[in-house]
C-alpha cells in the first residue's frame, strides 16, 4: 500500500497548481476586487474538486490489485471524508454567503458580511418551508412515523438532489464539447458565429454603459447633500466609474446630461440609499467589464480567423488594404497550419469516448436482466487496461461536466469569463462544482460495476448508496443512468430550444444560414467587427446577402479611424437590436433633448 502514497502525494501537489492555475486564468484582471477570504475559499472549492479524480483512480487500482482491505481503508478513508466534508461545508455555507457578500453594497465589510448572513438566512428559510411542506406530504402519502424512516427521506431527497445535477451537466458536456471542438475546426463556422454574437455583445455593452452613466448622474446630482461621514464612500463610488472608464471605454461623458427617472428621491442621502447604489454599481460594472471583454476577445478572435481563412500551408498571410505580411512566429505558422486538423482529432476523439460513455449510462439498468455486460466502461473495467481506462473515461466525464458547469449563467448577473470573472460569479460556479464533484464519482462507479460487487473501493464505503427510492421511487434507482442519454439526445435535436420557440422566445441558430434573420444578423456583425478591426473581414456566403442591406461590400477605406463602441453601433445602420436596446436609445434621444433644452 506504500506504493500507492507516493502517487497520492504526487496528485495533491498537481491539484493545487491547477487550482491556482485555473483561479488565475479567470482573475488575471479582475484579483484585486475580489475580497482575500473569496478568493481562498473559491481556490479550495477548485482543489477538492480536483483531487478526487486521480485519488478515485487509485482507490480503483488498489481494489482491483487486490491490495490490503485493511491499508487501503487507512490511506484513503481519512482522504475521502475531508474531501466530503470540505465540499458540503464549501456548497452549502461558505461559497453562498462569499457569494452574497461579494454582491453586497454595504460599505464596511462587518454590515457587509452580516447582510451576507441575513440573505442565505432568508434564502435557506425559503427553502426549508419549501421542503418541509413537500416532505409532509411524503411522510402522510407513505405513513412514515418512525425517525429513521425520516431520515432515510431526508437523505433519498438530498441524493436526489446531486443526481439531478450530474444528469444535467453531464449529458450537457458529453454532447456541448464535442460540438464546440468539431465547429472550432472549421474557421468560418466560428467567425460566423462571432458576427452573429457582435450586435447582441455590442447591445449589452451600451445598456451596460447607460446604467453606469445613470448611477454617476445620480451620484453627482446627490453630491452636494451627502453628508461628511457618508462623502468618502461617495468619492470612492466615483473613483470606480473612473476607474472602469479606463478600463472599459465606455463614454460617460453624457452622463451628466442624462435626465434622471422621476422615481429618484434626490433628498433620499441616508446611507441606506447610498448603498444600494453601490449594490447597482457593482452589477453595472460587472456587465460592463464581461460585455467589453466579450467585444475585445471576439475582435482578437475575428482577426485572427480571417488569418486562417485567407492562408495557406506556407504561403503569405493576405493583410488588409493589399499589404502582404508573414508570420515570423513560428508558434503562430504552427497554429494557423495545423490548428483545423488538431480540432477535427480532438473532436472525433471526444466523439467516440461521448458515445461509450452514453452507451454504458443507457444499458445499464439493463444489466440485471441480462447474463451479458453490455457497459463497455465496465468491461474494461474488468481487464487488464482497468488503469488507463478509469484515467480515460473518469477524467472525460470530469472534463465534459466541468466545462457545461463553467458555461452555466444566469442570465448576466452570474457568468465566468476568462480574465475578469467576479467573485459572485465565481463562487457561483464553485458552488455546483462542489455539489457535482462526489455524485460524479459515484455515477463513474456505477457504469464500472464496482457498486454493490465483491470488489470493495473505499470510496463506496464512505460515500454510500445514492438511494433514491423513498422520495423518487424504485423504479428511478434503477432507470436513472439512462435519463443521461435521453437528456443528451433531446440537447442534440434542440428540443428545449423549440419549445421556446413555440412558446414565444426569440431564438435564432447562428449555423441556420437559410434565415433571413440570421443572415442580416451576421451581415450587421460583420460591418461592426470591421469597423472596431479597421480592416476587412471575410464575407461568408458574399451570394447570399440579406434583403434589406446594399449588397455592397464595407470598404476599410471608408471606415473611420476613430473607432469607439458607440460609433459601431452606429455603424448597423436602423436595424433592430431587440427591446433593450430601444429603451436604451429612447433615453439617449431624452438625454439629448433635455441637453438641447438647457
Amino acid at each position: 500500500m506504500s506504493s500507492y502514497v507516493g502517487p497520492a502525494l504526487i496528485f495533491l501537489g498537481i491539484s493545487v497548481g491547477s487550482a491556482l492555475a485555473i483561479h488565475y486564468y479567470y482573475v488575471k484582471r479582475s484579483h484585486k476586487k475580489i475580497p482575500p477570504a473569496t478568493h481562498f475559499f473559491i481556490v479550495t472549492s477548485n482543489f477538492v474538486c480536483l483531487l478526487p479524480f486521480p485519488l478515485l483512480v487509485l482507490d480503483i487500482d488498489s481494489a482491483i490489485s487486490g491490495a490490503d482491505a485493511e491499508e487501503s481503508k487507512a490511506l484513503f478513508t481519512p482522504l475521502w471524508y475531508t474531501i466530503m466534508g470540505v465540499t458540503q461545508v464549501m456548497a452549502w455555507v461558505l461559497l453562498p454567503i462569499a457569494q452574497a457578500y461579494d454582491m453586497a453594497g454595504e460599505f464596511e465589510w462587518k454590515r457587509r458580511f452580516k447582510a451576507a448572513i441575513r440573505e442565505n438566512v432568508k434564502l435557506y428559510a425559503i427553502m426549508g418551508i419549501v421542503v418541509g411542506i413537500l416532505f409532509g406530504y411524503i411522510i402522510f402519502l407513505k405513513g412514515l412515523k418512525t425517525f429513521s424512516d425520516i431520515l432515510k427521506l431526508g437523505v433519498g431527497a438530498a441524493n436526489a438532489f446531486g443526481l439531478l445535477i450530474i444528469i444535467i451537466f453531464l449529458a450537457s458536456g458529453l454532447v456541448g464539447l464535442p460540438k464546440l471542438l468539431w465547429k472550432s475546426s472549421n474557421p468560418e463556422t466560428e467567425i460566423r458565429r462571432h458576427f452573429f454574437d457582435a450586435p447582441d455583445i455590442q447591445e449589452d455593452l451600451d445598456i451596460a454603459a447607460m446604467e453606469l452613466a445613470e448611477v454617476k448622474a445620480e451620484l453627482v446630482a446627490l453630491d452636494p447633500r451627502v453628508s461628511e461621514e457618508d462623502r468618502p464612500h461617495l468619492i470612492e463610488m466615483l473613483e470606480r466609474i473612473s476607474e472602469t472608464d479606463r478600463d472599459v471605454p465606455l463614454y460617460h461623458t453624457r452622463s451628466s446630461q442624462i435626465a434622471l427617472a422621476n422615481a429618484v428621491q434626490l433628498d433620499d442621502v441616508s446611507t441606506a440609499h447610498l448603498e444600494r447604489l453601490n449594490a447597482r454599481l457593482k452589477r453595472a460594472i460587472n456587465v460592463a467589464t464581461r460585455m467589453n471583454h466579450l467585444w475585445e476577445s471576439s475582435i482578437r478572435q475575428c482577426k485572427l480567423l480571417d488569418k486562417i481563412i485567407h492562408s495557406q500551408p506556407g504561403a503569405a498571410i493576405i493583410a488588409p488594404e493589399g499589404e502582404v505580411s508573414t508570420t515570423a512566429d513560428t508558434a503562430m505558422r504552427f497554429w494557423i497550419r495545423f490548428r483545423n486538423p488538431i480540432y477535427r482529432i480532438l473532436a472525433v476523439v471526444s466523439f467516440i469516448l461521448t458515445i461509450l460513455v452514453l452507451w454504458s449510462e443507457l444499458v445499464l439498468p439493463f444489466q440485471a436482466n441480462s447474463n451479458t455486460i453490455l457497459s463497455v466502461i465496465e468491461v474494461v473495467m474488468q481487464s487488464r487496461l482497468h488503469f488507463l481506462g478509469s484515467v480515460g473515461f473518469l477524467f472525460y466525464m470530469a472534463t465534459c461536466s466541468y466545462w457545461a458547469t463553467f458555461q452555466f449563467k444566469v442570465f448576466e448577473v452570474y457568468h465566468v469569463l476568462p480574465s475578469v470573472s467576479d467573485g459572485a460569479s465565481l463562487c457561483f460556479t464553485a458552488t455546483f462544482l462542489t455539489r457535482l464533484i462526489m455524485p460524479l464519482c459515484y455515477n463513474f462507479l456505477m457504469i464500472s460495476g464496482l457498486v454493490g460487487s465483491d470488489i470493495k473501493v473505499v470510496y463506496s464505503s464512505v460515500f454510500g448508496s445514492m438511494d433514491v427510492g423513498e422520495i423518487l421511487g424504485q423504479w428511478f434507482n434503477q432507470y436513472l443512468p439512462a435519463f443521461i442519454p435521453l437528456l443528451a439526445v433531446l440537447i442534440q435535436t434542440k428540443v428545449f430550444h423549440r419549445i421556446l420557440i413555440l412558446v414565444g422566445v426569440d431564438w435564432h441558430d447562428p449555423s441556420d444560414i437559410t434565415s433571413e434573420t440570421v443572415q442580416q444578423k451576421i451581415h450587421d456583425g460583420r460591418r461592426l467587427i470591421m469597423t472596431a478591426a479597421g480592416r476587412e473581414m471575410h464575407n461568408i456566403h458574399a451570394h447570399q446577402q440579406p434583403s434589406s442591406t446594399p449588397t455592397s461590400v464595407v470598404r476599410v477605406s471608408d471606415v473611420s479611424k476613430n473607432v469607439n463602441h458607440t460609433s459601431a453601433v452606429g455603424g448597423a445602420g436602423d436595424d433592430e437590436k431587440g427591446r433593450r436596446y430601444k429603451e436604451y436609445l429612447a433615453k439617449k434621444a431624452a438625454a439629448a433633448g433635455t441637453d438641447s433644452a438647457a
